[in-house]
């Protein structure tokens, strides 16, 4: 990836764009694999900035991968941005693969105070468990609030041997989603085994 660090701060920038970084890694062993394909941190942020764009990154591994895009074992924030997008950034393993665009380890990820965020095309694919096309998520909330526009566009998570849960969001506990102007899910999809089912989020908990 781009950037590996335990805090990464990026504010008040006219445009920011992560494109076409990559990770690539042969490991199989349970705790290795290739996480963030431009963002590896511990506390992310992202605030204030003109423009954030995410396009056309990559994580690929013959063990475990997670967030194309970031990846986060504490925190995410993104917030008082204009324009947020998340375009074809995708993850692909052999086992557990995590997170299209974004994955969350644990702790909370917000995403407030944004003109537009939009997850378009990102996905997530695995020959045996695949988990959220744009985002996977296990820390314990994320969250969605006072944005102006939301959008989630033909995003998709693909297994071809286990099972493939949230087209789009993949959220282990909670979920919320409030006070957007605009909030709008159009063919997100999971595949699994060759067959396809329009479902945008999976979640355990959620509002």
């Amino acid at each position: 990836g781009a950037i590996d660090g335990r805090f990464i701060a990026l504010k008040n920038n006219a445009n920011v764009l992560f494109g076409g970084n990559a990770l690539h890694t042969n490991s199989s062993a349970f705790a290795r694999g290739a996480f963030g394909g431009a963002i590896k941190g511990g506390e992310i942020m992202l605030t204030e900035n003109e423009s954030v764009i995410f396009i056309g990154n990559k994580v690929n591994s013959t063990g475990y991968s997670s967030g194309g895009a970031l990846d986060t074992d504490t925190r995410i924030q993104i917030s008082n941005n204009g324009e947020v997008q998340f375009v074809e950034n995708a993850a692909s393993g052999v086992h557990n693969v995590f997170g299209g665009a974004i994955y969350g380890f644990s702790g909370t990820t917000l995403f407030s105070d944004n003109a537009r965020i939009c997850f378009r095309g990102n996905s997530s694919t695995s020959s045996s468990y695949a988990y959220g096309g744009a985002i996977g998520f296990e820390g314990s909330l994320l969250d969605f609030r006072d944005n102006g526009t939301l959008q989630f566009f033909e995003n998709k998570v693909v297994s071809t041997g286990g099972s493939a849960q949230g087209g789009a969001i993949y959220a282990e506990y909670n979920l919320n989603i409030q006070n957007n102007d605009l909030v709008e899910f159009y063919r997100n999809a999971e595949v699994r085994n060759e067959q396809y089912r329009l479902r945008s989020i999976h979640s355990s908990w959620g509002n």
